[in-house]
């Protein structure tokens, strides 16, 4: 496919970012997820290096938001949608400890938004 002749061309990439909004319904939520993990498998298929992307949307989430995502690995995360609401902080260090406790992440890289003033460093 014509994607994965353009991914190949770079040494490491992470899983597409689908949203997982907490006011999208459930299963929608858990498509996207799904769909992630599933072009990330894909593209592994034909060689790619491929970094997970995690994510989540409410405490609901992580029941499932963490599945695929291998242990004792690096992954990928994203700070855009947070902006510098407080409470959106909020509920992202407790998806953040949540991911600690089920991924282990070896590392983890995070992207923010051009908005967002600071990054906290939370490892």
């Amino acid at each position: 496919t014509v994607y994965v002749k353009q991914l190949s061309k770079f040494a490491l990439v992470a899983t597409p970012d689908f949203s997982l909004y907490s006011d999208y319904p459930v299963a929608m939520q858990i498509w996207n997820h799904y769909r992630k993990q599933w072009l990330g498998t894909y593209w592994q298929t034909y060689g790619i290096s491929v970094i997970p992307t995690v994510s989540w949307s409410n405490k609901n989430s992580f029941l499932w938001c963490f599945d695929g995502v291998p242990k004792d690995s690096p992954v990928i995360l994203s700070t855009v949608g947070l902006g510098n609401d407080r409470e959106a902080w909020k509920a992202f260090h407790e998806g953040w400890n949540a991911m600690k406790r089920c991924c282990h992440p070896s590392e983890v890289l995070i992207y923010k938004g051009k908005k967002q003033k600071k990054i906290i460093c939370l490892i």
